[in-house]
């Protein structure tokens, strides 16, 4: 569900929706004058031992915003997204990632387990992605 006009991220959610008081608080110790980066709001779903996508919507809920993706695509300033087309493009990599689209696109966490089995930077699968004209979807974090 997309952002309301003015309304702040917590609009993404029903109104009265709860509040994980310990990854509020553990969040909120992680944001900086930007919002909470993408790693660090991962970490601390880790280390709280919940999904990714319960720090995402506690972080909506708290109106803050989710900085610098891992994978390029939102949260950099001045520019939103860093993440440019690839250069060259590794056929073996591009095989991969065609060969694990959901409809068409490539699932964030696909990408990441694409890039961890391959030793690879994460922005380099989402490079090729870009190079190859595929769109990346489905944040774990619920961004996108």
């Amino acid at each position: 569900m997309k952002k309301k006009p003015d309304q702040g991220y917590a609009a993404k959610h029903d109104a009265g929706a709860p509040l994980d008081a310990a990854l509020a608080q553990a969040l909120e110790n992680e944001s900086g004058a930007e919002g909470v980066s993408c790693d660090s709001a991962h970490a601390v779903a880790n280390q709280l031992q919940k999904a990714p996508h319960e720090a995402g919507r506690t972080l909506d809920l708290l109106n803050r915003p989710i900085v610098h993706c891992q994978l390029g695509l939102f949260g950099y300033t001045p520019r939103k997204k860093i993440v440019t087309p690839a250069a060259e493009i590794d056929s073996d990599l591009a095989d991969e990632i065609r060969a694990a689209l959901v409809n068409g696109r490539l699932p964030c966490k696909t990408a990441w387990d694409i890039a961890d089995r391959r030793q690879i930077e994460r922005l380099t699968v989402a490079e090729t992605c870009e190079g190859l004209k595929i769109k990346i979807s489905d944040c774990q974090l619920g961004a996108f």
